[in-house]
């Protein structure tokens, strides 16, 4: 064959294997590159997410820090929920709605997410805002009794409180017990109050407003948002509950439409053979572990640098070029947009709203991933539980909430710029585009589907428990691009989910302060 006639190169050709001479009936021709390359593709990919995996999930333990009484992370489970929970009571007493037992059914709520002396110790502060200085008192002398039981640690790496961290915890309750005998920050001098900042954070900045009136613009700062949180909470339940109910009945339609023989398929199905796109996810993978390593490679260098979120988040569109990987291996322009997805199919507006349509279709299988993943949480603790005893273990983290709390403007600019407009178009590429087209050659909608979605999921770096949802969605945008042919309804519902999800977690982040 000649290049000029649209064709390709015979050293792209099925030409060494049973796919060689394969019929182009029906439709269907096999996709170019050879049965050699399709296995060293295959060999490829299992080293690949092996260090892929290991770089996300075994890295090397930090150096233990010299002191665990530091500020807490603004997105600690024990700090949101203390936020929070001091906001709605703040608000329910500015509106004049606020029940008697409130403060302390929220106390008692918050008790259970102590899970520590320096929780508790912070309980003290939060109680003493809603319910009083005694409260606080009371509390602080259990928590002092309780650390006069503990025994320092031995070394900098065992667990646990060093003597060091004990005498700054029994310091703070001495400070605390002043300030609240005092009732107000102006019974501590300036180098107490610092002490308690700059130890203890936000819970900190609350004890020193303790006794101020709730005019004081700083005690208003600290203690307000309570009902901008309940109208954004509200306003995501409410349209979130009409979003399901919509989709449990378009997931409704879809199902008797399939099973009625009326849904017709827009996908190009290829013939078995050929390697391009299979080849396409592996570049996509050894450019993601380059990308893995080198950010892995600063962290151990530089440790928590302020710059290295937005270098890592800058170098993620350096892998761009990679889903343009079959242009390299000789695959003309044309011949990759009709196999990629990347046409208007029957029109992109068309493609755009079935892309909405579909997300919302595949919500309950998403929410089915999310209860999923819950149950197997609690099972696992549980578990944990019953057969060491102990406190409750510390929930699964998730990377992106975690840069949203300490983010800059800067970080979170950049990373809501990568999770709508990056992950969208590189994702899909490779494995709706690319990987999905591949297994399709050979295997039905389901199983295709469900290989690339586990495929997807583990790529996240998420704790394996938390895959269930990742999973769910990456099934969703394979089922989309098999109905529609064309990847602007995947990418759609994909741009879709990660911008109004990312949006209300940045925005509830805001709400509660960091």
């Amino acid at each position: 064959m000649e290049r000029g006639d649209g064709m390709f190169d015979t050293a792209m050709m099925n030409d060494d294997g049973p796919d060689a001479g394969l019929p182009e009936t029906a439709g269907r021709r096999p996709d170019p590159g050879s049965r050699r390359a399709r296995a060293v593709a295959w060999l490829m990919l299992i080293p690949l997410l092996a260090g892929i995996l290991f770089l996300q999930h075994f890295q090397p333990a930090p150096e233990p820090p010299e002191s665990l009484i530091t500020p807490p992370q603004s997105v600690e489970p024990f700090t949101l929920v203390s936020k929070v929970e001091v906001k709605l009571w703040h608000a329910s007493k500015q509106t004049g709605s606020s029940d008697p037992l409130l403060p302390a059914k929220l106390i008692e709520n918050l008790d259970k997410s102590a899970q520590s002396p320096l929780d508790r110790l912070r309980c003290a502060v939060v109680a003493g805002e809603m319910l009083g200085t005694a409260e606080a008192r009371t509390r602080l002398a259990k928590v002092e009794d309780e650390l006069g039981q503990l025994v320092p640690k031995a070394a900098r790496e065992d667990p646990g409180y060093s003597a060091q961290d004990l005498e700054l915890m029994r310091e703070s309750i001495r400070k605390l017990r002043v300030l609240y005998e005092g009732g107000s920050e102006s019974a501590l001098p300036d180098d107490d109050q610092r002490f308690l900042v700059d130890h203890h954070g936000w819970f900190g900045r609350l004890a020193l407003v303790h006794g101020r009136p709730d005019s004081d613009p700083v005690k208003a700062q600290m203690l307000g948002g309570g009902v901008a949180i309940v109208l954004l909470l509200v306003a995501a339940f409410l349209g979130g509950f009409a979003v399901l109910i919509t989709g449990v009945v378009l997931l409704i339609v879809a199902i008797v439409k399939l099973s009625s023989g009326s849904f017709t398929a827009g996908f190009d199905r290829p013939a078995p053979g050929g390697s391009v796109y299979l080849e396409t996810v592996a570049a996509f993978l050894a450019a993601f572990l380059l990308l893995k390593a080198v950010t892995w490679g600063l962290g151990m260098l530089f440790g928590n640098a302020a710059w290295l979120d937005p270098v890592h988040l800058a170098l993620q569109w350096a892998i761009l070029p990679v889903i343009a990987w079959p242009v390299v291996r000789g695959v003309p322009w044309s011949r990759l947009r009709a196999d990629m997805g990347w046409h208007a199919g029957r029109g992109v507006w068309n493609e755009i709203g079935a892309g909405v349509l579909g997300y919302i279709a595949g919500l309950p299988i998403f929410l089915l991933g999310v209860l999923v993943s819950f149950t197997a949480i609690l099972v696992r603790e549980a578990l944990r539980r019953g057969l060491s005893g102990g406190a409750p273990s510390e929930p699964p983290s998730n990377p992106i909430v975690d840069v949203v709390g300490a983010g800059s403007p800067l970080v979170l600019f950049m990373l809501y710029v990568l999770a709508s407009i990056w992950a969208p178009i590189v994702e899909e590429a490779v494995f709706r585009g690319a990987f999905y087209r591949h297994l399709r050659a050979r295997l039905p909608v389901v199983i295709a589907a469900m290989f690339t979605a586990v495929i997807f999921a583990v790529m996240h770096g998420y704790d394996v428990l938390m895959l269930g949802p990742v999973f769910a969605l990456g099934f969703n945008f394979a089922l989309l691009r098999e109905w529609r042919g064309s990847l602007i309804a995947p990418m759609t519902a994909h741009a879709l989910h990660n911008g109004v999800l990312l949006a209300f977690v940045i925005t509830l982040l805001s709400v509660l302060g960091k």
